[in-house]
């Protein structure tokens, strides 16, 4: 047989166990989401630095040929 303090004890995990795990979970949603921006901000990022990478690239080839040019 149980003693009142064990069933005591028992109905508190039993109440207090779903509780942290929903917290848990909640807790979990939210940094997932947050990780998830920032590894999104960062391919925006390094696409960006690509993008300026090309269009420099780009210029210094367009501007390049005009220094042959000049005699």
């Amino acid at each position: 047989m149980l003693t009142i303090e064990a069933f005591s004890l028992y109905i508190l995990i039993c109440v207090l166990a779903p509780l942290i795990g929903a917290f848990t979970l909640l807790f979990l949603f939210v940094f997932e989401k947050r990780i998830d921006l920032i590894e999104k901000e960062k391919n925006e990022i390094a696409l960006e630095n690509e993008l300026q990478k090309a269009l420099y690239n780009q210029l210094n080839q367009e501007i390049q040929p005009h220094f042959f040019l000049i005699p």
